[in-house]
């Protein structure tokens, strides 16, 4: 049965697990079933909250970016 997550944790969880696969696999090697499975959502829920992979790459970037700001 699927953890039912906040909006917010559940876009952490993604952008968490899209991050981990991306540097295990490379940016081309991930695909967005792999984010999906890794995340244990379904693909309507993860196509709710990005479009695609480079919606999460450019999430990840811009966390990135705003972290690096911070410090």
């Amino acid at each position: 049965m699927r953890t039912r997550l906040s909006r917010n944790q559940r876009r952490s969880d993604i952008l968490r697990e899209a991050k981990r696969l991306f540097l295990e696999r490379g940016y081309a090697g991930t695909e967005m079933e792999d984010i999906r499975l890794a995340c244990d959502i379904s693909r309507g829920g993860l196509y709710h909250h990005f479009a695609n992979r480079r919606a999460i790459l450019d999430a990840i970037v811009a966390e990135a970016e705003r972290r690096a700001a911070i410090d």
